[in-house]
């Protein structure tokens, strides 16, 4: 798959959602159907497409114990995820907020200086 076409249908910082039936990878008991978050990175593994995602803070509040016990046990962040695309639906494709902007730039500047 092409980056730039990647880039173009699904484009950094769009809010993104977990589409019906999808489990959370490794731990199987907790679907993560509707799980709503932001995207923050794409990574392209031959012909699929996974896409970093950073929860809101809804869909952090909503998560079941027994996926913050395993995120706990495996030392992953249960704030981030990476799944396939083909698991999420593009809800937002327009340009980011305003405060979006200011905490990219500020990320942005933090590492490269």
């Amino acid at each position: 798959m092409d980056a730039q076409v990647s880039a173009k249908r699904w484009p950094l910082w769009s809010r993104v959602v977990v589409k019906p039936g999808v489990f959370a990878p490794a731990c199987i008991d907790v679907e993560m159907s509707g799980w709503s978050g932001t995207l923050i990175d794409i990574v392209e593994a031959g012909s699929e497409m996974l896409c970093k995602v950073e929860w809101d803070r809804d869909t952090y509040g909503l998560m079941p114990g027994n996926y913050l016990d395993w995120c706990d046990r495996e030392e992953l962040g249960p704030e981030l995820a990476l799944l396939f695309a083909s698991h999420l639906e593009l809800v937002r494709s327009s340009p980011p907020t305003s405060s979006e902007v200011r905490w990219q730039t500020t990320c942005v500047h933090s590492v490269s200086v």
